[in-house]
């Protein structure tokens, strides 16, 4: 499930003094939207994708489970893939925000949406 906190601050503020969690809508997610924002979000540590972690949870090696997106992202010298982990590069550090946007457009292109 991802969830969207309420904006309004006031409102957020009175719903957490009543103890009620101020959750403005939520979302379910299926597996594959998991896959992506485990990769999303492991991508920018310092540690990056812990691949057998990865595997544990989804049945899959990342590397098996995005293969364009992860070559396309190696080929430009954005992040390495490593025996244990995919992360980012010397030089993919410098544009995390442009590798993380590649892996949401991929996402969103591969659930049927234009980017």
């Amino acid at each position: 499930m991802c969830c969207d906190k309420h904006e309004d601050l006031s409102l957020y503020l009175r719903l957490v003094e009543r103890g009620i969690p101020p959750i403005a809508r939520f979302m379910l997610l299926d597996e594959r939207e998991r896959m992506y924002r485990s990769l999303f979000l492991r991508i920018q540590t310092r540690d990056g994708l812990d691949r057998e972690a990865f595997e544990r949870r989804f049945g899959r090696d990342p590397a098996d489970a995005f293969p364009p997106l992860l070559d396309r992202l190696t080929e430009y010298g954005c992040i390495e893939v490593g025996d244990s982990s995919i992360r980012l590069s010397r030089y993919g550090r410098y544009f995390v925000e442009d590798v993380c946007c590649a892996i949401i457009d991929e996402a969103v292109r591969e659930g049927g949406y234009e980017t």
